[in-house]
């Protein structure tokens, strides 16, 4: 097994995100230490980047580093591309590859090696984190009032998508969602689609908290007060 952290530098709503500390550790270095049970040693984690510093920090960990040409590390670039770009590079392909984002810094060691072995033992080609819940079932359309003024704080029509009879959220059957978390892939599946979801696929389902994204401010904040679970 390889582990592959996306980490490019540029970040719109977090700036340089993947280097800010969440629990005494920089996201990227929780994503780092998550893979440790699942490879032999720290030169089968990959961090690919287009940033020097990041480059750096990924070395100081014991890392490898794949340089990330910048046109696959704009807020537009594709995920999938930058790991064919280093699939492409890479020397003896390994039977499996676990992608673990930064943006997810809850995530355990422990909870990545159970994921892998999903993928193992399930004969699945992929295996993707879900969050579950119950209460999608009452989701619905949020549509702005006439003549409101929705970044001052005005209110919302809300357009429920299904009307009548309330269902009790615990008679509903789980549900879940992709939550960016954990990724894992065989090389087979990777060679065939060229993506890192699909295929027979199996979800490996994860609390709110374990499985919480990192993607504004206010993200980073409550992550930092849920950061009592180990990286």
């Amino acid at each position: 097994v390889l582990a592959f952290v996306p980490a490019r530098g540029g970040s719109e709503r977090v700036r340089r995100k993947n280097l800010e500390m969440v629990g005494g550790f920089s996201l990227v270095e929780r994503a780092v230490r998550s893979a440790d049970e699942v490879v032999m040693r720290r030169a089968d984690v990959w961090v690919s980047t287009e940033d020097a510093e990041i480059a750096t920090h990924a070395l100081s960990l014991g890392c490898s580093v794949h340089d990330r040409p910048a046109q696959l590390a704009s807020a537009s670039s594709q995920t999938e591309d930058a790991i064919g770009h280093w699939w492409l590079r890479l020397g003896t392909k390994p039977d499996a590859v676990v992608m673990l984002q930064p943006t997810s810094p809850l995530r355990t060691s422990a909870q990545v090696a159970e994921a892998v072995r999903l993928l193992a033992t399930s004969g699945c080609q992929s295996v993707v984190s879900v969050t579950q819940s119950h209460d999608a079932h009452f989701a619905g359309r949020l549509k702005p009032r006439e003549g409101a003024h929705v970044e001052a704080g005005d209110w919302y029509q809300w357009q429920p998508f299904a009307t009548g009879p309330r269902v009790r959220t615990q008679d509903l059957p789980p549900r879940g969602t992709e939550n960016g978390a954990i990724y894992v892939w065989t090389a087979g599946h990777w060679t065939t689609h060229h993506n890192r979801m699909g295929g027979e696929s199996a979800a490996y389902p994860m609390d709110r908290v374990s499985g919480w994204d990192v993607d504004t401010v206010a993200d980073l904040d409550a992550a930092r007060r849920l950061a009592w679970r180990p990286a």
